[in-house]
């Protein structure tokens, strides 16, 4: 309604006119009153149009989110799927179109008591992803990126692979059983990739790389209770354990 309303030219008063009323205005308590005067004084027309909605939305810490949970009395682990598992399978051209972390990441977090624990999720579930696509789907080699050029020349590689891609999956299986204390996530993660041996992979998972390769795996792994892969190499289980602060 706001942005919508217009004066006796027609003109409507537009996302710049909001803009421009909190950038002048200095209190933020003031913010709502000045843009209804600013509105007023744009509209002069007696009849209003449409309603004016004004909303406040607070940004917060995701630690803090638990925080006002509690002053408001709700448990973190009340409602919600806590016991439950699901399968999410991407083919061909999607895997080119279509980024599914968002997705995925959204519905864990529909299973309290996960919230806090976004960030984790996310970065477990990009490294997990990402390996699939482009080691197993897409076929690069992790060498590549030996050096500064070769990590350039890896993504190049990356894109040229995506916008020709036609076949293909990746596949995600997700298991949440719930704990006394928290829940116990196990995501497994599969491509249609030939896999590599993988005898060596599980036992390099302790360890860190300070190459430009190779660094991610083992940050799953100081993430999660275990990483290990499993049948012809192309598909890795991570078990996340969390407890929640209730």
């Amino acid at each position: 309604g706001i942005v919508e309303a217009q004066n006796a030219a027609g003109e409507m008063f537009g996302e710049e006119g909001i803009i421009n009323v909190v950038q002048a205005t200095e209190r933020s308590d003031d913010i709502f009153g000045a843009l209804e005067q600013a509105v007023a004084s744009h509209a002069t027309r007696s009849a209003q149009d449409d309603d004016y909605t004004l909303v406040e939305v607070t940004m917060v810490k995701e630690a803090d989110i638990e925080v006002q949970l509690k002053k408001a009395g709700v448990s973190s682990i009340a409602g919600g799927p806590r016991d439950w598992s699901m399968e999410y399978k991407l083919r061909g051209t999607t895997l080119r179109d279509f980024n599914p972390l968002p997705v995925v990441t959204h519905l864990l977090m529909e299973v309290p008591g996960l919230r806090p624990f976004s960030g984790k999720l996310y970065t477990i579930l990009a490294e997990l992803f990402s390996n699939a696509l482009e080691h197993g789907v897409l076929g690069l080699e992790s060498s590549m990126k030996a050096s500064a050029d070769g990590f350039a020349q890896y993504y190049d590689q990356r894109q040229r692979r995506l916008e020709v891609i036609e076949s293909g999956f990746v596949r995600f299986h997700f298991d949440h059983q719930p704990t006394g204390e928290g829940g116990c996530l196990v995501i497994t993660v599969e491509d249609s990739g030939g896999g590599f041996d993988y005898a060596e992979k599980n036992q390099a998972l302790l360890e860190d790389s300070q190459d430009y390769s190779g660094r991610g795996i083992p940050l799953v792994r100081h993430l999660c209770e275990s990483v290990k892969y499993q049948g012809e190499g192309n598909q890795v289980e991570a078990v996340f354990n969390w407890k929640a602060d209730t």
